[in-house]
This record gives structure tokens, C-alpha cells and sequence, in this order.
């Protein structure tokens, strides 16, 4: 393990290089000596050089922290529908699991945001998580004898990431000149904004106090209380929660009961978001949930630093697409987007039906009743199959083919979050095997009925 964060931007930039060209070599070579190999045999060794090289680039990621590792992140959601399922199980370490710093490293930022509070905490040294910007260690108040979950920053980790998004957004223009990145800097210019937020504890704890009160009236989520006295820029405290991860083997061992109520959970939770509370989860990274409890299970919120407010404006147009998709109306569907700034009216009639047609796809849950919206594979009794459909592979290569398209337009930031999220709640609903009716949200909508009257005029067509 490391003394701490790698510092300076030459350092970082050459450390990724290295690692980078170590792998391509060791690919180069592992396919060539693994050429002549009978057909499975070759496959399967391809395969271990993949992993292996996937998770040699992945703990250098880990090592670098930062922007690198956010980078890693996003490798990991979008890779799962299009890369080697060996590559992106290596990625997926990148969410919560990467290599700590030690806790000397860290017992220097409590001492210096927390001075003589320090003393009121109990810190267990190994932390039982690690992500790109901080760690997590669990805490025990002396005063009191409870439980706390302790967020703390590393040390040099806001100036390292400013330094590596500076090299990313260099390589983003690169790639744009040269026709492979269209929207790249863009998408990155609004990631760099969002982790700037990310980095500073202070507005998570504000967020947190604020999402705890609006869901204290709802049964099914858990949302734990900040505790303002060790909260600094640095380091976040809140209540200890109980529970297992929704991709873990006991997630998956709960009851069907258990798993759709959760599932539920997490979809009426994006709809609760955008369209009741205005302030949404732009982060679908599954280690922000917790399945805590057992009669009945509730859904944990744990991570609040990518909550971003949600405009009214944004929030009526956005639930017109989503009432326009449900009924089909592709129309309607390219209304709401040019509204939502998705969209110019200058775009081909091509590009905006393109545009409508996946809106419509990505709707295909909340299209149950419509005869011919739903593979019949994906339609059980209990709703709409999660764990069995492939919606989202399908909207993946929807997608590149639109990409590929010499009149296509790439989408603003805010349409890739939200296709982020959304990615991220299919991931999570596919984890659970989750089987239900998600329609019950459309009532969350801002135009309640406006949303289930077009609704049932799609069921009944």
C-alpha cells in the first residue's frame, strides 16, 4: 500500500502511460503466442489476458485516484452493455473497492479539519470502503457509544483532479479534431463541474439534512442524518447504517418479495427525485444503496455529493417526454426535447424522430398494455421482467447507430447524465432480478393527470 495520493501532474500523466503501454504490449504479445491454439483454448486465453490486463490497468486507476479513477468509473457502467464481461468486472472495483490510502495518510486530514473533535471519534483504522475522491472508515462516538459512518477526503485529491482533468480536457480536443469525439469536451467540461461539487463535504452534508427531510414521510427508504460536528470540506459523519449491497450474494438470496419492494424503491426514487424533491442523484453507482433491514427491507440512500438540483422548467418538460413516450407520440416526444434544450430546430426531421424513437425505447417498462411495446419474454406476471431484459444493450447499440449517422447531432451533457442514471437504475433493477409494474410511478409526475390519462389511452389503443 502506498504512503499517499501520487502528487503532480507529470507524475500521474507518466504513471498512466506507463501502465498503459505495459498493456498494450502484454496484449500484443498474448495474442500472438496464443495464435495457432485451438478455437476455445485461444478464447479462453484471450479472455484471462483480458482480465488480467483489465485489472492491471484498473488498480493503477485506483492508485491515481481522481478524475483517472472517475474516468474508470464510467468505464465500468457504459462498458457493461458493450465491452468483455471480463474487462468490466475489473472496472467495477473502481466504484467503492480500490486501493485505500493508509490511515496515517488520512489521520492527518481529521486532525487538521477536526482539531481537538477528533478526540471525540473512535476511528477503526481499515476502511470499509475506497472510491475515486475519499475513503470510509467506520467510527464510534465516545459521548454517546454510537455508530457513525466517517467520509474523508485524501489529502492533495482536489488538486490532483483539477491537474488531470486539465490533461483530459486536452485529449477530448484532440479527439474531437480528429472526428472520434464529438461532445467529448462537453460531457467532460459538466463531469468536471459535477465532481468540483463532489469534492466539497460541506454541500454534501447540506444535501444530505435536505434529502433526509423529504423522505422522512416515505416508509420505504432509509435515509441516515448528518452529524453537523464532524462534518468539515473534508470529512462527512453520519448515522451508521446497516445493511448489504444490492449486487451481493445476499441481495440475491432475499425473497422475491423483498427484491421487488426494493426495486420499487429505486424507480420511484428517480421519479421522486425529479419531479417532487428537484433534486436528483446524477451518481447510479450501486455502492450509493444499501438493502438495509428485513421486515420489510428498506431502501438506504448513502451518497449525496452528485445530487444536483432540478429546474421546473426542466422538470414539466422532461415529464412531457417521458407521458409522449408512454403513448407513443413521437411528436410530442421531439417537442419536449427541443424544450429541454436536447434538441435544436434545426436538426433533420431524421435526427429528431432518431432522437424520439430512442425516448420510446427507453420508456419500453412504463409501455406495459401496449400491444407490441414489450418483448413478450419481458412481461411476467408480477410486471415487467428487470433481471431477464436486454433494454439496455439494445439502447446501447441504438445509440452507436445513431452515432454513426453522417447527420447526427451528439446530445448535451444533461441528456447523457440522464441516460447515465437511467443505465445505473437498470443495472441495479437487473442485479435484483427485480419483476414488476413500474407504471405506479407515472403518478409522481408533475401533471399527475395528464401522465396516467395518456397512459391509459396507450393501454387501451
Amino acid at each position: 500500500m502506498g504512503r499517499g495520493l501520487p502528487r503532480g501532474a507529470l507524475k500521474r500523466r507518466l504513471a498512466l502511460s506507463l501502465t498503459g503501454l505495459r498493456v498494450t504490449a502484454s496484449l500484443a504479445a498474448g495474442s500472438t503466442r496464443h495464435l495457432f491454439a485451438p478455437g476455445e483454448e485461444r478464447r479462453a486465453a484471450q479472455r484471462a489476458l483480458l482480465a488480467r490486463e483489465a485489472r492491471r490497468l484498473a488498480a493503477q486507476l485506483g492508485r491515481l485516484k481522481g478524475a483517472y479513477a472517475k474516468w474508470g468509473q464510467l468505464l465500468a457502467l457504459h462498458g457493461r452493455h458493450l465491452l468483455p464481461a471480463e474487462v468490466v468486472r475489473e472496472f467495477e472495483v473502481l466504484t467503492d473497492r480500490v486501493e485505500p490510502l493508509p490511515f496515517a495518510a488520512v489521520e492527518e486530514a481529521l486532525e487538521s479539519h477536526l482539531g481537538a473533535r477528533r478526540r471525540e471519534l473512535e476511528v477503526e483504522p481499515r476502511p470499509i470502503a475506497a472510491a475515486s475522491l475519499g475513503q470510509v472508515h467506520r467510527a464510534r462516538h465516545r459521548p454517546s457509544g454510537r455508530l457513525l459512518c466517517l467520509k474523508i477526503r485524501y489529502p492533495g485529491v482536489a488538486e490532483a483532479t483539477a491537474a488531470d482533468f486539465r490533461d483530459l480536457r486536452w485529449f477530448a480536443a484532440i479527439a474531437e479534431k480528429l472526428g472520434g469525439g464529438a461532445g467529448l469536451t462537453a460531457l467532460l467540461e459538466e463531469l468536471a463541474r459535477l465532481v468540483e461539487e463532489e469534492l466539497d463535504y460541506r454541500r454534501e452534508a447540506l444535501c444530505l439534512g435536505r434529502v433526509a427531510e423529504l423522505a422522512a414521510g416515505e416508509g420505504e427508504l432509509l435515509v441516515p442524518k448528518p452529524w453537523p460536528r464532524y462534518c468539515s470540506e473534508a470529512t462527512l459523519a453520519l448515522d451508521w447504517v446497516e445493511g448489504v449491497r444490492l449486487d451481493s450474494p445476499e441481495a440475491a438470496a432475499l425473497p422475491r418479495r423483498a427484491r421487488n419492494r426494493l426495486g420499487r424503491a429505486l424507480f420511484a426514487s428517480l421519479f421522486r427525485e425529479l419531479f417532487r424533491w428537484r433534486l436528483w442523484q446524477t451518481d447510479p453507482n450501486l455502492g450509493n444503496y444499501l438493502a438495509a433491514g428485513a421486515r420489510p427491507v428498506r431502501l438506504a440512500l448513502l451518497d449525496f455529493g452528485a445530487f444536483r438540483e432540478v429546474e421546473e422548467g426542466f422538470a414539466a418538460a422532461l415529464a412531457r417526454v417521458i407521458t409522449a413516450a408512454v403513448a407513443g407520440d413521437r411528436h410530442q416526444i421531439a417537442r419536449g426535447l427541443e424544450a429541454l434544450g436536447f434538441i435544436g430546430e434545426d436538426q433533420s426531421e431524421r435526427s429528431r424522430d432518431r432522437y424520439a424513437a430512442f425516448c420510446e425505447l427507453l420508456a419500453e417498462p412504463l409501455r406495459l398494455g401496449v400491444e407490441g411495446a414489450v418483448p413478450r419474454r419481458l412481461v411476467g406476471r408480477g410486471g415487467y421482467r428487470f433481471g431477464a431484459s436486454d433494454l439496455v444493450q439494445r439502447a446501447a447499440r441504438a445509440a452507436a447507430a445513431a452515432a454513426a449517422s453522417p447527420d447526427f447531432a451528439p446530445p448535451p451533457a444533461a441528456f447523457a447524465l440522464l441516460v447515465r442514471r437511467l443505465s445505473g437504475l437498470f443495472g441495479a433493477l437487473q442485479a435484483l432480478d427485480a419483476e414488476f409494474d413500474p407504471r405506479f410511478a407515472l403518478a409522481l409526475l408533475p401533471d399527475q393527470s395528464s401522465a396516467m390519462g395518456m397512459a391509459c389511452q396507450a393501454g387501451s389503443s
